[in-house]
């Protein structure tokens, strides 16, 4: 009998997210891995916001640098919304302009520009986010619910920059750069003796170097290690 079993419960598509990578204004344009990062953990951090799915950064990042119509991207990406911008880094200062636009409408739903001390970064990123999260009602409160308690958030901005310089190397995926990666969050870990990342990236040099280059105990229990430690 059909009164017997009620038509099945349809659940609203979430929407989707794409992030570019923030393209580099600056002079030298020597701040691309930095820019770079900053993208990505604003991808992570959505990512865990309730009622949103983000792109992955692997398909996003194709898009790196391609002044083109961002409609479009969005499009081949199958995102409802693209953020984008620009970012420079001169002397101490940090210049961001960022833009959220509607795929489906084909309309923007807001942009903003800051300039401010590139300590900042962080408190940048969380504006970033909380502008998405606040476009589709996500509460403040799910974004930053201790903020009163505990923080785990990396806040050293120098270990945070060592931190990004090793993952620009360790995405090379050679020897050489895994290696000199390694250095890097290493250099991190002993400014900031709690950056839980750091310890990953250590972690994941590690097993590249046990899986590819050289399955010695050493490089085993490195990993381990490292990553019981994150």
């Amino acid at each position: 009998n059909e009164q017997d079993f009620p038509p099945p419960r349809v659940l609203p598509a979430l929407p989707v997210i794409a992030v570019l990578p923030f393209n580099d204004k600056s002079d030298y344009q020597e701040n691309a891995y930095f820019f770079d990062g900053v993208s990505t953990d604003i991808i992570h951090a959505l990512a865990r916001l309730p009622g949103l799915r983000v792109v992955a950064r692997a398909a996003s990042s194709i898009f790196r640098g391609k002044q083109s119509d961002y409609y479009k991207i969005g499009e081949k990406l199958r995102a409802n919304a693209v953020l984008y911008g620009t970012m420079a880094k001169e002397n101490q200062q940090l210049k961001l302009s960022a833009s959220f636009i509607d795929i489906d409408q084909k309309k923007e739903f807001w942009s903003f520009d800051t300039d401010s001390h590139w300590e900042n970064v962080f408190e940048i990123q969380d504006r970033v986010i909380e502008r998405v999260a606040q476009t589709y009602g996500i509460a403040h409160q799910k974004l930053f619910p201790s903020k009163k308690g505990p923080q785990f958030r990396i806040q050293n901005i120098e270990a945070y920059d060592y931190y990004l310089k090793g993952r620009r190397f360790y995405y090379q995926f050679s020897q050489q750069s895994i290696l000199f990666a390694l250095q890097l969050f290493q250099k991190a870990i002993q400014i900031d003796p709690n950056f839980a990342l750091a310890y990953a990236g250590a972690a994941d040099c590690y097993s590249y170097l046990y899986m590819y280059e050289e399955p010695n105990e050493f490089n085993k229990a490195s990993a381990i290690q490292m990553s019981r430690k994150a």
